[in-house]
């Protein structure tokens, strides 16, 4: 997630790795701020100083030209300050898109930090000795922390919450005493203190005033409005239009929105071996659309899995490696230069749908949901009270929004895509997930609302199965579908172990069969395990798992190992 650096020690170094990225800094006696970004997008990026204050921007962000009609400025640097003149700390809720970054205000000697409504670029940031540490990767909160002689160790209820849920929670990182700061938050850091603030939170308000059709037709044009942004960012650049796809409806949605916006001239691409759901379905809607330009790539060796260190480097474990890896190996055969925005369909099915599988008001407990293992959940339930969480959230639901949603899924992709251009899933359009939580729960289960609204306005779309289910907009007959669906399913897995694989971009189940593959995650194993020696009822328990839990909870062993040498033992 490359983006910048900052700390107000301002005896810290350059960064610089491997990568070949833009880096730009500003040195001042109470402020270090380096700039370390991909070369693209860069009239979005920002970083300026002057005798009043220092500010950065990372990332990119649609309604800029709104903005400068709004506040009358001639410039984004101009706009940046009338913003936070008239807005105050919080001037980062004006901006719509994937974005996150920095204002100091040098008379006030006041620091403020940001990321986006959902925390889409990440930002980590640590207090030691009086100072503050802030960096859009791990990495480089713990390389300035390493200059000054820090301590750095594992976080192990950090580790534990990876081993269960596959990613971690709230705002802890792997890291002991570096923190997450979660979307749609700010910290501001004045005088040696450290404070952090919410700026904007999603809240389940249920509206049933409107009809079905008044929210369908709401839905579209809302979805159709993200999608338009991001296209239009492209086209400001000169770049391409690219979306990923497959056999879900996410995806699927977002290709026929941007076909309905730009024709034919844009490019999507597939990663799957041949015969699969992704591979057949993709095939299927390309064959319809015949549209300009699709990728498809195959892998049946599963060599991918090989390249933990590799991975790991780019995603720094938010989520297993083998999705990074999955990516990684894709986009790096591509020639990059012109790819825009990546149209993802990244929660899409939630936020239209639910996380959740019965109303908020019949749940106390958060315990056993969202669990990618359940084999060590007790241990990190002894080590957090999850529970608390209950009144934060106000329920389930928005809980599994900011975690399972924000800092799992969209930690999957979204870091390793950052590695070579810019993503946004139009799902997560503010305005568009808001107005989904005035939908009442009633018909958002069983995304019963979500298939009416394909069915409706894009008919040619439900013409393909999802999960072998033909899409049908009849609340009734969907409840019996979606039933009879679950238990062929829960029969396939249990008949028939691989059978749910062939339904997956990353069929993880076959490719730890191969036996080079699986050499070489038992190789890796073997050779880090001991690294863990300190934590050594943390070390007993990923033994335990890795012996004998399954190809995804042996991920997440082989994740956390590779993270703990990049992170902590370095």
């Amino acid at each position: 997630m490359p983006g910048f650096l900052c700390s107000t020690n301002s005896k810290i170094d350059l960064f610089h790795d491997q990568r070949q990225l833009v880096s730009k800094s500003i040195d001042r006696d109470d402020l270090f701020v380096q700039q370390y970004t991909i070369n693209k997008f860069l009239q979005d990026k920002i970083i300026y100083g002057d005798a009043n204050c220092v500010f950065l921007i990372e990332g990119v962000v649609f309604n800029y030209n709104v903005l400068l009609k709004e506040y009358k400025t001639a410039d984004k640097i101009e706009l940046i300050k009338e913003m936070y003149g008239k807005e105050g700390d919080a001037f980062c809720n004006k901006f719509r898109g994937s974005f996150s970054g920095l204002f100091y205000d040098i008379n006030a000697k006041k620091l403020i930090v940001f990321t986006d409504h959902i925390g889409d670029k990440p930002i980590f940031y640590a207090e030691n000795g009086g100072d503050l540490y802030v960096g859009s990767e791990i990495k480089f909160v713990t390389h300035m922390l390493r200059q000054i002689g820090a301590s750095i160790r594992l976080n192990e209820t950090a580790a534990y919450s990876s081993l269960t849920f596959g990613y971690m929670i709230e705002e802890m990182t792997y890291v002991d005493n570096v923190n997450r700061l979660l979307g749609g938050n700010y910290l501001v850091f004045q005088h040696g203190e450290l404070n952090v603030h919410t700026y904007f939170q999603f809240e389940y308000k249920p509206n049933r005033q409107l009809s079905k059709k008044e929210i369908i037709d709401r839905l579209d044009q809302l979805f159709t409005a993200s999608v338009q942004s991001q296209v239009e960012k492209n086209s400001e650049y000169g770049y391409q239009d690219w979306t990923s796809l497959s056999a879900g409806l996410d995806s699927r949605m977002t290709t026929y929105a941007l076909e309905r916006i730009v024709g034919k001239e844009f490019y999507s691409y597939t990663y799957s071996p041949i015969g699969f759901a992704d591979h057949k379905t993709s095939g299927d809607i390309v064959d319809q659309l015949r549209y300009g330009h699709y990728v498809h790539m195959a892998n049946y060796s599963g060599s991918l899995l090989k390249k933990i260190d590799e991975s790991i480097y780019q995603n720094e474990g938010l989520y297993m490696y083998f999705g990074a890896a999955v990516l990684k190996d894709f986009f790096e055969i591509l020639n990059q230069t012109n790819i825009g925005i990546i149209h993802t369909g990244q929660i899409g099915d939630v936020i239209i749908g639910t996380f959740a599988n019965q109303d908020d008001n019949t749940i106390h407990t958060l315990k056993g949901y969202d669990l990618h293992s359940k084999r060590l959940a007790q241990s990190f339930y002894a080590k957090y009270d999850i529970d608390g969480l209950l009144k934060k959230y106000k329920g389930r639901e928005l809980f599994s929004f900011y975690n399972r949603g924000f800092n799992g899924v969209n930690s999957g992709a979204n870091p390793v895509l950052q590695n070579f251009t810019e993503t946004y899933s139009p799902f997560c359009n503010v305005e568009f997930v808001s107005f989904c939580f005035t939908i009442p729960y009633e018909l958002r289960r069983n995304k019963m609302l979500y298939d009416q609204w394909i069915v409706t306005k894009y008919p040619k779309a439900a013409r393909f199965r999802h999960n072998g289910v033909r899409l049908i907009a009849k609340p009734n007959l969907n409840k019996i579908i979606i039933t009879i669906n679950k238990v062929q399913r829960k029969l396939k897995k249990l008949f028939f172990d691989n059978a749910s694989a062939i339904n997956s971009v990353t069929p993880i189940n076959i490719w730890s069969l191969n036996p080079s593959a699986a050499k070489a995650m038992d190789d890796y194993f073997n050779s880090h395990i001991h690294t863990m020696t300190g934590y050594p009822q943390l070390k007993d328990d990923m033994i335990e798992l890795y012996k004998n839990g399954n190809p995804l909870e042996r991920n997440q062993v082989l994740t956390l190992l590779g993270v703990y040498s990049l992170l902590i033992q370095k």
